[in-house]
């Protein structure tokens, strides 16, 4: 797969991330560190766990990571996930309150797997 026709898997852009990393090379780097992180796995717990300000940090670096590679998909379903849990990020955030006024948010999970596996698998696609 070329780095093009993976970016558009992604819903990302290669120009974009090209002009940030400068080189093929280093886009291939972080992707890897990215495909190697554990982020997503700790985002996963903290979900399960509903632990609220460890779900906002992670989603948060989460996005970021994204967005600076380009990675469209998996930025907008974090995106989601951190503006929803923004409140917690506080120390002073009613946690008991906030898990009560929050609803279901297996739709958001949902998109955040989907995007997640949609990613890491073109990843590993385009590093083989």
């Amino acid at each position: 797969m070329e780095l093009k026709d993976f970016f558009d898997r992604v819903g990302g852009n290669y120009d974009e991330v090209l002009s940030r990393l400068m080189t093929d090379k280093r886009i291939y780097k972080y992707l890897g560190m990215f495909e190697s992180s554990d982020n997503y796995p700790i985002l996963k717990s903290a979900l399960s766990d509903m632990d609220c300000r460890q779900i906002f940090n992670e989603s948060h670096t989460m996005k970021g990571m994204c967005a600076n590679l380009g990675l469209k998909s998996l930025e907008n379903a974090s995106s989601d996930i951190c503006e929803l849990f923004r409140p917690c990020r506080n120390s002073d955030c009613d946690i008991s309150l906030f898990k009560e006024g929050i609803g279901d948010i297996t739709p958001l999970v949902n998109a955040l797997d989907c995007a997640h596996e949609i990613t890491v698998s073109s990843i590993k696609e385009l590093l083989t």
